[in-house]
């Protein structure tokens, strides 16, 4: 088999094979490894390389041009030692596939997992674990995301992507810092952070807070006053309310500056749910959940999928249900499907089994080792390291592997009920998804309760709609969707981030900016620093998009092709909302073919249908609203659809 390949697309475009440097060839042969890497697992059209090497002027011969660079590339990407066939590369009927193999790796992959978790690392409020994490993740940055082709239509929406990463694990990062006491050691970088990013609000913040702890309490102030004129200057606003706030309390010698400090990220709840995240407007959703868990504790268990589209509450939700569960006495066990690293064949269900095996121990281990070793030597083989472990045997694989899951399942769940939370279950691989199949045939008969999260992008478009579809089919499925929250939900959500009371005008600017999403609204709050008006929170003004939420967004606009990102621009120009034939005006094309190249971005959720009345669809065939998520900068278009 061929060695593992480090791809790294920051600052240059570089490759190692089996720890050697890859000779890449000249730029137009680099830049064609660079499309299929932006675009990687999925297959990358001739046009689209074409205009990525030549724009709209490719020579004569540019396809042979092309297959030379593609035939090139694979020899590349294998070890010279290497004599098996090497599937990296592949050629398809129509374009090209570059996939990561086995331990290939992808330095902007593993650098937005890396600021995921450790962003989530601060949330569960564990900043010494968040530090590392993104300092770590901010370690790989050694340039501009594609390097010499950063300015190419391929990578432009990337690269603002993963600027926006950048800002986001920088802010973080001082942040984590910051609550674990650091003080003085920190000043020099946030100087250099500021130099390279002075209208950062929340960086001045964090270096007045620095100073400040070092005994610099003039220069604290100073530095105030700096941040002050730099904004005056650049964008011509006076600092936001936050950082006057900690002017105030560093004159008056607050001794709190010198203590930890929650951070605005942080959810002010108490009890024993504070590590939590916080969960409102779910009470009926929450409630049908736990009678769930009641039925599988008394032995007939089910499995339930919860949908909606990202950032809507599904984990919360999950993560709630399964807090009543661990106090009503089941065991729990969680299976995440990270994005961008790649993770070996049934992932999901290695994960559930070494949760129970720490959970029930080695007598646990014991009682299931002998009735499907097969299992155990393919998911799990570290169980045969105890004293009491056979030596490890033929790996099970296929029907019996699958059967053999089911089997271990029961096995630990006759010791003691058990929840299954499986996050992200549109990214299970095929063959997890098949094990699940069969665990749900026989579930009713069993005390296991599963509940899985599903992202939808937009109503009636679930991710992976064909394992989805083959899930739902079952009569032992049942489906909770997850919609927006109401008003009320949004002032409680208000209320647990800024621990003030929200007015009537606040929910409701929030809710219909957010469309009840509490994701975007928990992003507005914290990027706006709602909450620390004097008097209660005041109604912001909502017209940048937080770096998180335009982080989600770029993700989406990422998969586009050219045609599709040019009718979106041109969309976010007319506004909000429009219909098809206005826009087909704009661009000079048939209105079929501007559908066209905005079903794309309806698949991925950057758009909504919206359909209108019959006598105005006479002249007005159908009408688009952007999606809320982007509805706040035309920087990032977005926008809703219909199809007729």
């Amino acid at each position: 088999m061929t060695g593992p390949v480090e791809y790294s697309l920051f600052g240059a475009i570089e490759a190692c094979v089996d720890g050697t440097p890859a000779a890449l060839g000249g730029p137009k042969q680099r830049c064609v490894l660079a499309v299929l890497l932006a675009e990687r697992g999925t297959v990358v059209g001739v046009d689209r390389l074409t205009d990525a090497l030549w724009y709209d002027e490719p020579p004569a011969k540019g396809l042979v041009s092309l297959r030379s660079y593609v035939s090139n590339l694979r020899r590349c990407l294998t070890a010279a030692d290497t004599d098996a066939p090497v599937t990296r590369l592949e050629t398809l009927p129509l374009g090209y596939r570059l996939t990561l193999l086995g331990e290939d790796r992808l330095d902007l992959a593993t650098f937005e997992h890396l600021v995921d978790e450790g962003r989530a690392a601060l949330g569960r409020d564990d900043a010494q674990l968040g530090l590392d994490m993104l300092t770590a993740a901010l370690r790989l940055w050694r340039g501009t995301p594609f390097g010499e082709f950063a300015d190419h239509g391929f990578a432009h929406a990337e690269v603002l992507r993963y600027s926006a990463l950048r800002r986001l694990a920088v802010e973080s990062r001082f942040d984590a810092a910051l609550r674990l006491g650091g003080g003085g050691e920190l000043i020099p970088e946030l100087e250099a952070a500021l130099a390279n990013d002075p209208v950062h609000e929340k960086l001045w913040g964090h270096l007045m807070l620095a100073l400040f702890r070092t005994g610099r309490g003039p220069d604290a102030l100073g530095a105030f006053e700096r941040a002050r004129a730099t904004l005056d200057r650049e964008v011509g606003a006076p600092p936001g309310d936050d950082l006057r706030t900690l002017y105030r309390k560093i004159s008056e010698n607050s001794t709190d500056l010198l203590l930890e400090r929650p951070s605005p990220a942080s959810l002010v709840v108490t009890g024993p749910d504070a590590r939590r995240p916080a969960l409102v407007g779910r009470a009926g959703e929450l409630a049908a959940l736990t009678d769930s868990v009641t039925r599988a504790h008394a032995g007939s268990g089910g499995l339930i999928v919860v949908t909606g589209e990202s950032g809507i509450g599904k984990t919360a939700l999950a993560d709630a249900v399964s807090g009543r569960a661990g106090a009503a006495g089941l065991t729990v066990a969680w299976a995440a499907h990270p994005t961008g690293i790649r993770v070996p064949q049934l992932w999901m269900w290695i994960q559930i089994l070494r949760r129970l095996g720490d959970e029930f121990g080695e007598a646990g281990r014991n009682a299931v080792r002998h009735r499907a070793p097969g299992v155990i030597d393919a998911l799990v083989p570290e169980w045969h390291t105890g004293a009491a472990a056979d030596a490890p045997g033929p790996a099970a694989a296929g029907f019996p592997l699958f059967e053999g899951i089911v089997t271990v399942l029961a096995e630990l769940a006759a010791l003691r009920p058990l929840l299954l939370v499986i996050d992200d279950l549109d990214l299970a691989d095929a063959a997890s998804g098949s094990a699940l199949l069969l665990l749900a045939a026989r579930i009713a008969r069993l005390p296991i309760q599963i509940v899985c999260t599903w992202t939808y992008f937009g109503s009636g478009r679930p991710v992976n709609r064909q394992l989805y579809e083959k899930l739902i089919a079952s009569s032992e499925i049942s489906t909770v969707p997850l919609r927006g929250v109401d008003r009320d939900a949004v002032g409680e959500l208000i209320e647990r981030l800024t621990g003030t009371s929200a007015t009537p005008e606040l929910s409701e600017h929030l809710w219909a900016h957010a469309r009840g999403n509490p994701f975007y609204i928990k992003e507005l709050v914290r990027a706006h620093a709602v909450g620390t008006h004097p008097g209660g929170p005041a109604v912001p003004d909502l017209d940048a998009v937080p770096d998180a939420i335009a982080a989600a967004v770029g993700r989406r606009l990422a998969v586009l092709g050219k045609p599709s990102r040019r009718a979106l621009a041109a969309a976010a120009v007319i506004g909000p909302e429009f219909d098809v034939a206005t826009l087909a005006g704009i661009l000079d094309s048939p209105v079929p073919s501007v559908r066209a190249q905005l079903r794309p971005a309806y698949e991925t959720g950057l758009l909504d249908e919206h359909r209108v009345p019959a006598p105005a669809a006479c002249s007005r065939p159908s009408r688009h609203r952007r999606r809320s998520a982007t509805r706040h900068t035309s920087s990032i278009p977005g926008c809703t659809a219909g199809w007729d």
